[in-house]
């Protein structure tokens, strides 16, 4: 593997701090992150590792949550046909999707943004398999990506009204969401 970026994001809305390493692979790319924050007045520690192929097509994820005292791991997959697996049982509802969205880190954004490629002034839409957090419940979660500056992008909701304007470095990842995270350190 080779590490592209490590970076440290804050949380401005509230108590939450977390890392995630970049990495490119033989096959695509990597991240593994951790994260600390609250969750119904509990303290929460998430681990996690995503795989993406060579287009940034989601392929694995694992989340080892712990809260509070309580543990609680996360394994989704998608084969080459976009079939989602969670623990190893097909989520037929999520058949065709491409990205993951982890609620609680802007590093996912990355996914969409590298995968769209969009031009400056191009939208992209995508639906996403969207783990909410601190439930870990899976939902279909519609969203748009507009480029308007080289590393800008407006972040759409489009099963919400909630939008945000997105800074990203030249990885794709996010160094100001708007109202939420800022980039306070990071290597490479």
């Amino acid at each position: 593997m080779n590490h592209l970026r490590t970076v440290l994001w804050q949380n401005r809305a509230q108590v939450d701090c977390q890392s995630c390493s970049l990495f490119q692979t033989d096959t695509g790319f990597q991240f593994q992150g951790a994260a600390v924050l609250e969750a119904d007045d509990l303290p929460m520690h998430v681990r996690y590792r995503i795989e993406c192929d060579a287009g940034w097509k989601t392929r694995s994820v694992e989340l080892d949550v712990w809260r509070g005292d309580h543990q609680e791991l996360l394994t989704l997959a998608a084969d080459a046909d976009q079939r989602w697996r969670r623990s190893g049982v097909e989520l037929d509802s999520f058949r065709g999707l491409v990205d993951v969205d982890l609620g609680f880190t802007p590093s996912t954004n990355t996914l969409a943004i590298r995968r769209l490629s969009l031009d400056k002034g191009e939208s992209g839409v995508t639906t996403t398999v969207w783990v909410d957090f601190p439930t870990l419940e899976i939902i279909r979660y519609p969203q748009r990506y507009t480029r308007l500056e080289e590393d800008v992008y407006l972040f759409e909701s489009l099963k919400d009204p909630f939008k945000a304007r997105l800074m990203v470095d030249e990885f794709g990842l996010v160094t100001d969401y708007e109202g939420l995270w800022v980039q306070v350190a990071r290597t490479g």
